[in-house]
């Protein structure tokens, strides 16, 4: 073969190469990626997952009815540090959460502890007692 073809050959292959590649990292990216479902933690596991970057939650969004009784909140916490969801009961009644209430709590961020690399979503439950 003359060195020509051979440099031909050479550039043949290597495109063939690069379009299979592009194929493969384009089809990667149409794969859905797994849900990651929130781990159930008590208040206590919460600190080796998650930290309120400010400190601690504040409840000051319910209103003065609800601030009035014991609740008990169940929450989850999303993969990106954000309460996504709240669910609570006073007096054994559940207690609806207005789309509002929930974005003023959804303000508090928290960030992901060095053991939480992954940023595994958690959902807990907690009292509130607001006096």
């Amino acid at each position: 073969m003359k060195k020509c073809q051979l440099i031909s050959l050479f550039i043949g292959k290597i495109f063939t190469l690069s379009i299979a590649f592009s194929i493969l990292v384009g089809c990667s990216t149409l794969i859905p990626t797994k849900q990651v479902s929130p781990h159930e933690v008590s208040v206590s596991e919460l600190g080796y997952y998650w930290f309120v970057r400010n400190g601690s939650l504040d409840w000051s969004s319910l209103s003065s009815a609800e601030a009035q009784q014991n609740l008990t909140a169940t929450l989850t916490i999303n993969s990106e540090g954000i309460i996504e969801r709240v669910e609570l009961q006073g007096g054994g009644n559940e207690i609806d959460v207005s789309e509002h209430q929930l974005a003023e709590l959804s303000k508090q961020k928290f960030s992901p502890t060095v053991n939480n690399i992954d940023k595994q979503p958690v959902r807990l439950t907690v009292s509130i007692s607001q006096h």
